[in-house]
């Protein structure tokens, strides 16, 4: 049987991802943002308006840009992937 998330615990977690001081960003399988946080702005310094629809790449330093690729390339194919 299949449970409903009640409405409430949806705005719970909405504010616990908002408030947090770690930055919580989540991207499509293209790689562009889709959601920020006000962590992600506090660390990175962008305000969400300047970064959701843009390439994550734009945050990954230019030593580590060929990884997300591959990144995306596993997470299309289902695979599970930890923190590098």
């Amino acid at each position: 049987m299949e449970t409903k998330e009640r409405p409430s615990e949806r705005g719970l977690l909405a504010s616990i991802v908002n408030e947090s001081e770690d930055a919580i960003i989540s991207k499509d399988l293209d790689g562009i943002i889709t959601s920020w946080n006000r962590g992600a702005q506090r660390i990175f310094g962008y305000k969400a308006e300047e970064v959701i629809g843009r390439p994550v790449s734009i945050l990954i330093p230019p030593d580590r840009a060929d990884e997300e690729s591959g990144i995306l390339d596993r997470i299309g194919h289902g695979e599970r992937v930890g923190t590098l």
